[in-house]
């Protein structure tokens, strides 16, 4: 999955940023990858939890271009993210995100925090849910299940009813799959066509005159399944539940990066939307604050210190309109964002007005901006780049060295008022700098996807 990138620019308004060239999709797996491949599916079997991959496996473990769909018994869903946690701390790796995405359904990433090319992307079920529909049992996936290689893979009929079921439910084309849902039905022609009733009830015409029909017809059966196998009270209530899990505790991450002009913020935050890329299906890079009246300009100002500061009514004015700003955008863009997984990334945030406000054009708002800056809403990591004065100036000479040096104490003091500021050295290559910062995020995203002890 490529995610969508979507950046707002201090002076530029939101713009979408994800070609069709960024390739961000789990590689051809090498053979870390390989490894910790076979090594959970094998602590599966191990710990007598039955399973099955639900299609693809032709492939694996070489090629793992795409997410892992995976079925196990109700009653082991819950150990599933305890083992796979496990597994990935035996290779150094992490479990960076889980994400409950369908009721009974979690999608889980592991991934190498020093490389992070190597990740698995792995989504499990135990009944298989979508849009408010029971659509297939623990029961029906893992009947007659079979060995294939190294791992347990379903049953034609099983396979069959499973890749029916989830092309009508996400409403895709069915044409590009009638080759293969064909090639199952003939390996066990009663049973699917046993599946194919039981999910659809009598259709009026038999699995060997829907193969007949042209690929559009079979889109008429996707009406029918969803009513046949709306959600009752019970499973309404669960998933309820499951929204209120998403809402109150969301698995996108807020980040910020703060330092002074020429530290290198920008290269930093490029450098890490491909680097996290695989724990996320959207990103949103942000320069300042939210934008709330898209009020911003497109276009970037070369030397945003060399212009004169408002008076000072205007500057309080100002000061507490940024403040307004970072709340409305926090209820209508941030937090939407972190409950729908987004990786969030700013480019200076409330905190820098404290510390550079000739850039904002205002002055004597000191104690004003480091009042409200209490009441904003934080970032979940704040990244404070620190870098040689002599070589910042170099690149920035608009900023005067004692000035630099200001800048320095003055970030290094906000670093010191709370735990989720860290300093990060920046005279180092782009992209060990890259990887440092990187390495926390995900360490953070571990501890908070780790399962909560008893």
């Amino acid at each position: 999955m490529t995610p969508t990138v979507i950046t707002q620019n201090l002076l530029g308004s939101v713009t979408d940023l994800s070609p069709a060239s960024r390739d961000n999709t789990t590689p051809a797996a090498n053979s870390d990858v390989q490894r910790v491949f076979g090594d959970f599916f094998g602590e599966l079997q191990r710990h007598g939890i039955a399973y099955v991959i639900l299609h693809g496996y032709e492939r694996f473990p070489e090629e793992i271009d795409s997410d892992i769909d995976y079925a196990v018994g109700h009653a082991d869903l819950p150990r599933i993210r305890p083992l796979l946690g496990a597994v990935a701390r035996r290779h150094g790796w992490v479990l960076a995100q889980t994400l409950e995405h369908q009721l009974y359904s979690t999608y889980c990433v592991v991934i190498d925090p020093d490389q992070t090319v190597n990740h698995l992307k792995l989504d499990v079920c135990s009944h298989y849910i979508h849009n408010g529909c029971l659509l297939l049992r623990d029961s029906v996936l893992l009947e007659g299940r079979r060995q294939y290689r190294k791992f347990s893979v379903p049953s034609p009929s099983s396979e069959f009813i499973y890749v029916l079921a989830k092309l009508l439910g996400k409403d895709k084309a069915i044409g590009d799959y009638l080759p293969r849902l064909r090639e199952l039905w003939l390996a066990d022609l009663g049973g699917a066509q046993r599946r194919f009733t039981d999910l659809l009830g009598e259709t009026g015409r038999s699995l060997d005159e829907w193969f007949r029909e042209p690929p559009e017809a079979w889109r008429q059966l996707r009406m029918t399944m969803n009513m046949r196998n709306r959600f009752g009270p019970a499973l309404r209530a669960g998933e309820g539940l499951r929204l209120a899990r998403r809402i109150f505790r969301p698995t996108g991450i807020h980040i910020a990066m703060l330092g002074p002009d020429g530290a290198g913020k920008s290269t930093l935050i490029e450098n890490l939307c491909e680097m996290l890329a695989p724990c996320f299906g959207k990103q949103r890079v942000f320069k300042f604050r939210p934008d709330v009246f898209r009020r911003i300009k497109p276009g970037i100002e070369p030397n945003p210190h060399g212009r004169s500061p408002r008076g000072k009514v205007i500057s309080w004015a100002k000061v507490c309109y940024y403040f307004a700003d970072w709340w409305l955008g926090w209820l209508l863009f941030l937090l939407p964002a972190r409950i729908h997984s987004a990786l969030i990334l700013f480019d200076r945030d409330f905190d820098d007005i404290g510390i550079d406000q000739k850039r904002y054009l205002i002055q004597g708002s000191w104690a004003l901006a480091r009042a409200l800056r209490l009441w904003v809403p934080k970032a979940d990591a704040t990244f404070i780049l620190e870098a040689d004065s002599e070589a910042i100036h170099a690149r920035k000479p608009e900023l005067t060295r004692d000035e630099l040096d200001r800048q320095k104490c003055a970030f290094r003091r906000l670093a010191e008022t709370d735990a989720r500021y860290h300093l990060v050295c920046a005279d180092k290559p782009a992209e060990e700098v890259a990887r440092t910062v990187s390495h926390q995020i995900l360490r953070l995203m571990a501890a908070r996807a780790a399962p909560k002890q008893k």
